[in-house]
């Protein structure tokens, strides 16, 4: 485990920098074709060399960066998993597997995803749309008489907030089953057998079984804030230059950062599988006492 730790600790923000640099025109570009800018100029076609590194980039990063976190995330449950043995009799023991865990726990990650995602994308690409027609006829259509320009604004806007509101929602809703499924990749790791929806049934009903959630649930919300706040300061005081040049005066807090950051991951991961650990207790223990 420790040379696949120093390859990422290496690998890693050299990955976020370079994806931050190739994704930064591309959101540019599809701002720009959401909300056009006030401007007669034609919007340019993106280029390219642009998509051809982007899809380069997005195929070696999942045989790289994607492959090698899934792998180090196994290898770590697994270890973890053999100290807690058998949570209950009734239970069958933790027998995370190399290969059959990676691969679980990478469809685990998709489903879950698709599962959290989707209505909030979907209501997101709604609200983007109409505003980009709202913004469109703001410019085009006052032309047209101002009673009849008026109502149809009126009723663009009304539409607008009421796509807004279920944007929110679906939001919240998205963050609250990241919360609740947040036990779903132990189920995938160390019962690799099991499909991507019983991992997501079992997660939400264990969710808040232990007491030990309520102190998992906030530290990972709050460990994910941090994460990305990190993500955003490396992205903007930062590039791969810099990086390259080996200056201690970067090195050091860049990686002394990383660590840092995994240390704490690594904290929250044993956590995580205790908590699911007392839950599924907690829960063999109910089922006997209400069958008595």
């Amino acid at each position: 485990m420790l040379p696949l730790l120093l390859v990422l600790i290496l690998v890693l923000p050299l990955f976020i920098l370079a994806a931050g640099s190739l994704l930064a025109p591309l959101i540019d570009y599809l701002r720009a074709l959401i909300i056009p800018p006030n401007s007669d100029v034609p919007q340019a076609v993106l280029p390219l060399i642009l998509i051809i590194k982007l899809a380069l980039f997005s195929i070696f990063s999942f045989t790289g960066i994607v492959l090698l976190l899934l792998k180090m995330t196994c290898l770590y449950y697994q270890v973890w998993s053999c100290f807690l043995g058998q949570p209950h009799a009734l239970h069958t023991a933790y027998h995370a597997d190399q290969q059959e865990s990676v691969v679980s726990l990478f469809n685990w990650n998709l489903f879950r995803a698709y599962k959290s995602l989707t209505p909030l994308t979907l209501w997101l690409l709604v609200t983007l749309l109409l505003g980009s027609a709202l913004s469109w006829a703001f410019t085009t259509l006052n032309i047209l008489p101002m009673p009849l320009f008026q109502l149809g604004i009126s009723i663009g806007l009304f539409i607008f907030m009421v796509t807004s509101f279920f944007t929110l929602l679906a939001f919240f809703k998205a963050v609250w089953l990241g919360i609740t499924t947040l036990l779903g990749d132990v189920v995938a790791i160390t019962e690799p057998e099991k499909p991507a929806q019983t991992a997501f049934e079992r997660s939400r009903k264990l969710a808040f079984r232990s007491p030990w959630g309520l102190l998992l649930y906030p530290l990972y919300l709050v460990f994910y804030l941090l994460l990305a706040t990190e993500v955003v300061l490396l992205l903007a005081n930062y590039d791969i230059p810099t990086l390259l040049t080996l200056n201690p005066k970067v090195l050091v807090p860049v990686f002394g950062l990383e660590l840092l950051t995994i240390a704490v991951f690594v904290l929250l991961a044993a956590l995580k599988l205790m908590t699911y650990h007392d839950a599924l207790s907690r829960y063999y223990r109910q089922l006997e006492q209400a069958r008595v």
